[in-house]
Formats: structure tokens, sequence, C-alpha cells
């Protein structure tokens, strides 16, 4: 059977342009962003609440410090928790709020493994291991049951602040002064993976795990559901008005569905196409709002 690429080219510019000049096609091509644009600033703002609160908990740490670099040190201080910025234009004049002051209390331990079973067990909200070669390293280990898929960094604020005040502490050679500049990003933060052992947490691993196959299966879907329903629409519409039966006699079944195919598949595409894009332009502009 011959396939006439002209005709199924015309056919699928016809499907093409009668798709994308509906008004419900441009309406879902503008708000859907607009939604997603709304709604990722809602979602970021509670997680900025949610982590401003998470730092403002009182919190008791397990100490296995195998350095003796604080042996002498304070067992609890205050740590003075974030306030959590406001996004009201009518607090721009008024004065921020006083931070206020939470307090850390630590246990020292002898043994990682008791630290931990005290972990398990609920007695201590995280575990601090300093190792026995510190300041040759630089290398800190905190062990936390963390359940959250995605952990902010400003959570490890208060034991980073211990650790630097203390190190300092009546010293000022260089080796300590650059290994306290560094202690934040030496850090290796552990949590539990699925089968229940430690494992250094790899955040941009879990990021990339979630979004890209959620991501890529919510534009196959919305392309789908979206062609499929323009395309249920077009034919019903032809078959009241009698177009489908004129079509057919001057073109084949086979020609008419790949032109269809064709023309419902680019407005799919760019539909997709135009939201990514937006979704791209967007991203800096709502994360500059937020913050």
């Amino acid at each position: 059977m011959n396939l006439s690429l002209q005709k199924v080219m015309i056919i699928a510019r016809r499907e093409y342009l009668t798709t994308v000049r509906r008004k419900a096609f441009v309406l879902t091509l503008l708000i859907t962003p607009a939604i997603f644009f709304f709604a990722g600033i809602v979602s970021t703002k509670i997680q900025i609440s949610q982590a401003i609160a998470r730092q403002s908990e009182s919190r008791i740490v397990a100490v296995v410090d195998s350095s003796g670099l604080y042996a002498h040190s304070p067992l609890s201080f205050d740590f003075q928790a974030p306030v959590e910025p406001s996004f009201d234009p009518r607090h721009a004049a008024k004065p921020a709020a006083a931070p206020k002051r939470v307090p850390v209390i630590l246990r020292p331990y002898s043994d990682q493994k008791v630290a931990l079973d005290s972990l398990e067990a609920g007695n201590v909200k995280q575990v601090l291991v300093v190792t026995a070669d510190f300041l040759a390293s630089g290398r800190l280990r905190v062990y936390e049951k963390d359940t959250r898929t995605f952990t902010n960094s400003s959570d490890l604020r208060p034991l980073t602040s211990w650790l630097t005040r203390n190190l300092l502490t009546g010293l000022a050679d260089s080796v300590r002064i650059e290994r306290t500049l560094w202690i934040g990003r030496s850090l290796d933060y552990y949590t539990m993976d699925r089968e229940g052992r430690w494992a250094l947490k790899d955040d941009a691993k879990e990021l990339a795990g979630f979004l890209l196959p959620f991501g890529l299966g919510f534009l196959l879907a919305m392309s789908i559901i979206t062609g499929g329903q323009y395309l249920l629409q077009g034919v019903s519409e032809e078959k009241e008005s009698r177009i489908l039966e004129s079509m057919l006699c001057s073109v084949t079944p086979t020609e008419l569905l790949a032109g269809k195919l064709i023309g419902l598949g680019g407005a799919g595409l760019t539909l997709v196409g135009v939201w990514i894009a937006a979704a791209a332009f967007s991203s800096a502009g709502a994360l500059s709002f937020i913050h």
C-alpha cells in the first residue's frame, strides 16, 4: 500500500493547528505552569518553615571524642536559632523578631557502638564522632535517625558552632584555624538506608533519583492524556460535521491515522516543551522570591 507523505503532512498540519488554536489548549498551556509556579513557592516556604522549626528544637547529642580535643569542653550551650523570614510587605518596616535561644546538651560516650545504641533507643537525637586523627584528616561523622527524603545541612549548625568555638579556645595556630573553616564541608552525614544499614547520605543522588523519574513520568502522562483528549474531541467533531467521511474519500485510513498521530503528537510535545521552558525560566525567579 502506497503512503502519500504529502497527504499525511497536510492532515498533521491541520490537526496541529486545530488543536493549538483551541481555547482549552491555550488555557492549559498558560494556567498549568502558573499553578506549579505558585505551588512551588508555597511548598518551598513550608520547607523553610520546617527547617527553622527543626533548628529551634532543643536536642541531646552523644559525643564520641577519640581525639581528646574536646575533653574539657562545656557539655551544654545555647544555640541562636534563625528567624523565619516574612514575605508580607506590611512587615517590611517592622523590626525583626529576636532570635530564639535553643539549649543543646552533649553527653560524652567512650564507645561509638554504645552511642549508636543510645540513638536507636531514642535517648539522644544525634551522635557526633570526632576521629582520632581529626586535626590531620578533618573528618567528622554524624549519625541521625532521619526519615526525610532531603536533609538541610543547616540542621548541623549547632554542632559545627560548638566544634568551632571549642577547637579555637585559647589557640590560634594556623592548622586549627584552617581546619575550623572546613568543619562544615568535611562532615560526613550518615543515615539508615533501606536495608537498615548506616550509609553516607548522598543528597544529589537522592534528588536525581526522586525528581527525574517523577518529572519524566508526569510529562509523559500529561502528554498522553492531552493528546488522547484532543483526539477524541477531534474525531467527535469530524463525525458530527461529516468531515471524516469526506476525508476518507481522498486519503487512506493509514494516511489519516498517521497524520492525526503526528499532528496531535506535535501538539502534545508543544505543550510539554512550553511547560519545561516555563519551569526553567521561572525557577530562578521563584527561588529569589522565596529567599
